[in-house]
């Protein structure tokens, strides 16, 4: 069977697709879109206790800012520890600064 040439680049770009599907995705690192996200709760939650401390926290980096200003942010009952429905529940700011309403 003879290819053409645009058979034989149809046939590469699927080829192509169907590798970058089968490569797992980290959440934090990049979630499949090409940007990082928040790391998911049990990735921060190290002993597993339903909730994360300032230091569990800090054994993840964070892009922008400082580990305590972040945590404080992101806990928003003021307890000093996160949960996971505050994880879930936060919006981080735009870049630009600017906090989403």
């Amino acid at each position: 069977m003879k290819l053409t040439s645009a058979t034989g680049i149809i046939l590469s770009l699927i080829a192509s697709s169907a590798i970058a599907c089968a490569q797992p995705h980290e959440r934090g690192d990049d979630n499949g879109q090409g940007r990082r996200g928040p790391p998911a709760f049990a990735e921060l939650d190290l002993n597993s206790d339903g909730a994360v401390t300032l230091d569990e926290f800090k054994q993840k980096e964070v892009p922008h800012g400082d580990h305590e200003s972040i945590f404080s942010e992101i806990d928003a009952d003021g307890d000093g520890f996160i949960s996971e429905t505050e994880l879930a529940e936060h919006k981080p700011p735009r870049r630009g600064g600017k906090k989403p309403e």
